[in-house]
């Protein structure tokens, strides 16, 4: 499994899109949760680009709550100035329903691009393009997880018995719940997720995807950790960590 849990894009960061629905601002991107779309006003040739002062390193890409279509052609970019006829990197990335999330050639704070470009082609679609939100990070590689995983779907809504024995509700939206066993960890993978837990929590979502070379298997997920994690071992010396692991989708 992998996951992104530390973004880039912050309100630090200079955002240019090329073109902007002020109904719909740039503003937006920053919502965590996705549901404050940004809005071009435009589809078939749009983008948006990133200034960073301190230079931006990653090898992962999630754009969350898009309605890009799937004949789109996502292009990531890369380069030391704002300019781009040929810039130095350059990565298409691979269109998902809903969240598309990717890992790409990794780019290093020692490569000094300060400057990134997302380019979204969409002739085909006939809306105005939207993103809720986008994280650039570098991914963290989990511990191997053991075949007894869980994954369920929760139905979030309300519902009530009236007066006279009927039922009546809202259903507002289903989400998938997945958690994971991992045995046999080092303490440098504990560290790792003891970071992720203690720095992300239930309130900072993480982009994941459980079988990195299968993304059709089980869709990638935007998601929230626990706020709370056990880490267990035994006295045997040789034993290393274990624990359990739990996703909860947001979106």
């Amino acid at each position: 499994m992998r996951i992104t849990p530390y973004n880039q894009i912050t309100s630090s960061i200079t955002i240019t899109p090329s073109t902007q629905d002020y109904a719909y601002p740039k503003a937006n991107l920053l919502d965590v949760y996705g549901s404050e779309v940004f809005k071009f006003t435009d589809y078939s040739d749009v983008n948006i680009v990133f200034y960073k002062a301190a230079f931006f390193d990653f090898d992962s890409i999630a754009i969350v709550n898009h309605n890009f279509t799937s004949g789109a052609t996502i292009t990531l970019e890369a380069n030391t100035s704002d300019a781009w006829g040929a810039p130095p990197y350059q990565e298409s990335i691979t269109w998902r329903e809903y969240m598309t999330y990717d890992f790409v050639t990794a780019v290093a704070t020692t490569d000094n691009y300060d400057y990134v470009r997302i380019r979204i082609q969409d002739p085909g679609n006939t809306e105005a393009l939207q993103i809720g939100y986008i994280m650039l990070g570098d991914y963290v590689q989990m511990p191997g997880f053991s075949p007894d995983l869980s994954i369920g779907d929760q139905v979030l809504g309300v519902s009530a018995i009236t007066d006279s024995g009927q039922t009546e509700g809202t259903k507002y939206y289903d989400r998938r719940v997945i958690t994971v066993n991992m045995n046999d960890f080092s303490e440098a993978q504990r560290t790792a997720v003891r970071t992720i837990i203690t720095t992300n929590g239930s309130f900072q979502p993480v982009a994941a995807v459980l079988w990195e070379s299968d993304f059709a298997k089980e869709l990638p997920l935007y998601a929230v950790c626990e706020d709370e994690k056990t880490f267990n071992h035994t006295d045997n010396f040789l034993t290393r960590w274990s624990t359990s692991f739990t996703l909860t989708e947001v979106l």
